[in-house]
């Protein structure tokens, strides 16, 4: 039997036909478009075992699958750059979430794990394809909390030029993850201690990515009457595909399906504030862990605790006064009004070229404060159990430079009655996921 051709796959899948503007502006482009292997490798990728969606189960990865493809419809339908109901339609049936396997917490219902991984099609009779990716972890050691999330993406289609036809390698989109303290000697003080400190890279989400990804899925000028999405539409739909970006969990608003940590927002001295308390109030009611019964240590791992350190940032009075200045909040508002900015938003809008009033006034994570605010809090928790009384226990160690001088060996903490040697549980990290260096 013959194999069909371009234009009964192009039907097939409800392809929109190529504009002749974009075929007579770019002979490669109409060399690619009746090029009858590239249709028969985007055939095989869409239409055979590999192209579709299949649901497998009920559990964590249902749910995800569930909230990721709710999101992409309202990304589109909130975006005031998003294109006219027949090219969004075209667009979301050309997303393709290959697979999604997630876990939740024990004995909860927030995810610990995600791994996504979509294709995306142009929406317009052209055999091109983008893959990306998404890894998220969240995981609770004895008494840590590690996170880790790494986005990565690459042309699929067409084939690359070598023999085999394989695609490039991954390119990294964005990472973030909270790093491991070093050890103190003293691992009753390091799980005390417990804060989270962040390093994130968003070295490859960059405006040429961007555009390369828009060329290839559009790869021409819009068509009279017809309005492309922007490259901030397009941005935020793969990034919300993945799961990364404002996906909500189903039947539950208001909270992400993952939680990436550093954002800015004028709630943030409050919340920080109550997440404190909160801590504080925990641990004191927490027993030890030699007199913890065996069966409590499932317990004890459904709370991932966690003292927050600084990764809300609040507008100070300064800030808020530009703000009212430059029309971002009116005369009579107040930093309530303030909308809420994640790092990976900040930096795709960036990327996009789509910031608003608001991003001017972002404030980044900064993770020498990130190591600073550490070094403090570990020496006032040392001074608080100082059984000298006398603040000698510490003299001459600087809790701004402590993260630092331990890593490099220039200091050695005195230690406490009662603390162990080893370092504390958790960390490690998640394999694979840093291997490049990045």
């Amino acid at each position: 039997m013959a194999s069909p051709s371009a234009a009964e796959i192009a039907a097939a899948h409800g392809l929109l036909p190529v504009p002749a503007a974009w075929t007579a502006a770019s002979p490669a482009l109409a060399a690619l478009c009746a090029d009858d292997d590239a249709w028969a490798q985007y055939a095989a990728l869409r239409g055979g075992g590999g192209g579709g969606e299949r649901e497998r189960g009920g559990g964590a990865s249902a749910w995800a699958r569930r909230a990721i493809r709710a999101a992409c419809v309202a990304a589109l339908e909130e975006e005031g750059g998003a294109p006219p109901p027949p090219l969004s339609a075209a667009l979301l049936a050309g997303l393709h979430i290959a697979s999604c396997k997630g876990s939740f917490w024990p004995h909860g219902e927030e995810l610990n794990r995600l791994a996504v991984n979509i294709r995306l099609y142009s929406p317009y009779a052209v055999p091109v394809c983008l893959e990306a990716s998404s890894r998220y972890g969240r995981i609770l050691g004895d008494e840590t909390l590690d996170m880790e999330v790494a986005l990565h993406w690459r042309p699929l289609l067409p084939a690359g030029d070598d023999a085999a036809g394989e695609p490039g390698p991954w390119r990294p989109l964005a990472r973030s993850r909270f790093l491991q303290p070093p050890p103190t000697g003293c691992d009753a003080l390091d799980r005390a201690c417990c804060m989270e400190v962040q390093q994130t890279s968003v070295a490859g989400l960059t405006p040429a990515a961007v555009r390369e990804m828009r060329c290839a899925l559009f790869p021409g000028a819009p068509p009279d009457g017809v309005a492309l999405p922007t490259d901030w539409t397009l941005l935020r739909l793969l990034l919300t595909a993945l799961g990364a970006l404002q996906v909500l969990e189903p039947d539950r608003g208001g909270s992400y399906i993952m939680d990436i940590g550093h954002s800015w927002c004028a709630r943030g001295a409050e919340t920080h504030a109550l997440l404190q308390l909160c801590f504080t109030l925990l641990q004191q009611r927490r027993p030890p862990p030699a007199a913890r019964r065996p069966n409590d240590a499932a317990a004890h791992r459904r709370l991932p605790l966690t003292a927050p350190c600084h990764r809300c940032r609040s507008p100070t009075a300064d800030d808020l006064a530009r703000m009212r200045a430059d029309g971002t909040l009116g005369a009579g508002d107040d930093e309530d009004e303030v909308e809420n900015v994640e790092w990976l938003e900040h930096a795709a809008r960036a990327a996009a070229g789509a910031l608003r009033p608001t991003d001017a006034h972002y404030a980044p994570y900064d993770l020498a404060k990130g190591k600073a605010d550490w070094g403090e809090n570990m020496l006032e928790i040392r001074a608080d159990r100082d059984v000298h009384g006398d603040g000698s226990l510490d003299a001459g160690v600087s809790g701004a430079t402590l993260w630092d001088d331990l890593e490099q060996g220039r200091v050695r903490l005195a230690p406490m009655p009662g603390s162990g040697g080893r370092r504390r549980g958790g960390g490690g990290g998640f394999p694979g996921m840093w291997d490049d260096g990045d």
